[in-house]
């Protein structure tokens, strides 16, 4: 008669560790049968792991990049609404002002004046609004507003106004007030930094900068006009004050029209950031079929191979089951 001998605990420990072998299987098919890929690539490329990884890097970096530039496009947009917004404040302005100033309209001029103050408020809101948390007309000064409070500047401005014995010296010392490096645009209004906020990397060695600054010529000659006309607009009546706003109300056109030449110089940097992020686009898709190629499993392969591991599984646990509850009673 053969006699089988009592299941020991080195017998019982072998089955755990099979059982724990066939769950780590099962869970790994699972993850292949969801994903589509390999879920050990090394194993599954073998010597060709190493293009797998290149390729793998390749498509990280186009994710990097495409969040660089599509932080640059969205940045530009917003730039250039804003100057789309302010250069629609100009002509209207212009326009009336010279009107009223034509026809000698006191109340016309004053109305001027007052919408002057408004648009330069506004104005200076608008340079001083913030992008995904950062001053966006500050240069690389991103932590704080691009442009001091507003009433500064008018009160700069009827200082000048009040003190120039005619307009040939108010136009001097507003010359030199904005356009002077040492004047107090430059060392008072304008608070942001000399340098350009972070330009937008498209590629390894491409970087675009659809930056603008509220120190630009062309901002700061609206600016101008602007101050001028509110202050000037509500002063008495002299010589002095209707040939300064006569001076203003053309040169506000005219910045208007000079603005525009920053709005097509963003138009052309958002156009190619438009380009690079469809160019990435087309790139992604292409290491990413290449990639799958590599690295897919059979779907059908690996849920026939899953359905064999679970029914493994479930024997193992039954035998497992039966075993710790064997006794030396069952056993006789």
């Amino acid at each position: 008669m053969t006699v089988f001998g009592f299941p020991n605990v080195l017998q019982f420990s072998r089955l755990n560790t099979a059982i724990s072998e066939l769950k780590s299987q099962s869970e790994q098919a699972r993850v292949e049968l969801a994903t589509g890929r390999a879920a050990d690539i090394g194993l599954s490329l073998g010597p060709r792991v190493g293009e797998g990884q290149l390729i793998l890097k390749a498509i990280n970096d186009i994710s990097s990049f495409r969040f660089s530039t599509q932080r640059g496009a969205n940045r530009a947009s917003v730039t250039q609404l804003t100057l789309s917004r302010i250069s629609q404040l100009t002509t209207p302005l212009g326009g009336d002002l010279l009107n009223a100033l034509s026809f000698n309209d006191e109340n016309g001029i004053a109305l001027a004046g007052q919408k002057a103050r408004n648009d330069l408020q506004t104005t200076v809101n608008s340079l001083n609004q913030r992008f995904e948390g950062q001053s966006l007309f500050a240069g690389d000064a991103t932590d704080q507003p691009a442009l001091s409070d507003p009433q500064e500047l008018i009160n700069d401005i009827a200082a000048l106004f009040i003190g120039a014995a005619d307009a040939a010296q108010f136009e001097s010392d507003i010359e030199f007030y904005f356009n002077d490096p040492a004047g107090d645009f430059a060392t008072q209004i304008y608070r942001g930094g000399s340098g350009s906020a972070p330009v937008a990397a498209i590629d390894e060695n491409q970087t675009i900068n659809a930056n603008v600054k509220a120190d630009e010529q062309e901002i700061r000659d609206v600016l101008r006009q602007l101050a001028i006309i509110a202050v000037a607009g509500n002063a008495p009546v002299s010589a002095k004050r209707d040939e300064v706003l006569s001076e203003a109300g053309a040169e506000i056109i005219g910045a208007g029209a000079n603005l525009t030449r920053v709005q097509g110089r963003i138009g052309i940097f958002e156009e190619q950031l438009q380009a690079s992020l469809d160019r990435l686009d087309n790139e992604e898709s292409v290491l990413t079929l290449r990639y799958n190629d590599l690295t897919a499993r059979d779907q059908f392969e690996v849920a026939s191979t899953l359905q064999q591991l679970e029914t493994q599984l479930a024997a193992s646990f039954t035998i497992s089951s039966r075993i710790s509850r064997l006794s030396l009673v069952n056993f006789l």
